[in-house]
């Protein structure tokens, strides 16, 4: 199973026109089977043909082998992500660059084993970069004290407390005024 999640830098008109681009240029390469040549050659093409639109853009390519039990991934100047193990919280580290900031830019592919019962949190910087009405800003580590909190829960409640608590950190109202886009993307390996 692949999965590819990308943050446009940026807002607005011109957020919303590099994120078409993102999704054409994938489809192009989605078939290279190397998460780390694939997003070189997205860099490559980023750089040349975007370059002068400013089109930059993190993110994040997981390849999960259920029979293997593996995962295997390479990110691209995206926030580390969360990986739940029986034993442990691991940060998925980025393994490179934006891409379109530099032609020649290697990236890593990353190996980690898969448990019966692990589970992957993905998201974008939007996430963790709310302000509340006291200027205080929802981090990084809310996010990783509220998977501590709920690392033997299942996946739907874990992504429901990191919904709400955000929501109550920005003041509780059904209605909340985000800065920036939220993308929360929440993985539970079957334990069969």
């Amino acid at each position: 199973i692949r999965i590819f999640l990308a943050d446009a830098i940026g807002h607005g008109i011109q957020a919303a026109l590099i994120t078409m681009i993102i999704k054409g240029e994938y489809e192009k390469v989605k078939t290279i089977e190397d998460a780390r040549e694939l997003l070189e050659w997205l860099n490559k093409s980023f750089t040349d043909l975007y370059m002068s639109l400013n089109a930059f853009f993190s993110c994040i390519l997981i390849d999960i082998d259920i029979n293997k039990k593996k995962i295997r991934y390479s990110s691209a100047g995206h926030p580390d992500q969360i990986h739940i193990t029986d034993d442990s919280i691991e940060l998925l580290k980025h393994t490179g660059k934006l891409i379109g900031i530099q032609r020649d830019t290697a990236y890593e592919c990353v190996e980690k084993d898969l448990g019966r019962h692990d589970k992957i949190i993905l998201f974008t910087d939007g996430l963790f970069e709310q302000l509340n009405d006291r200027e205080e800003v929802f981090t990084e580590q809310h996010i990783m004290t509220l998977a501590e909190k709920m690392k033997s829960k299942p996946v739907r409640e874990l992504d429901e407390m990191i919904i709400s608590s955000l929501r109550e950190f920005m003041g509780g109202s059904e209605v909340i005024s985000v800065r920036d886009d939220i993308t929360l993307i929440s993985i539970e390996i079957d334990g069969k």
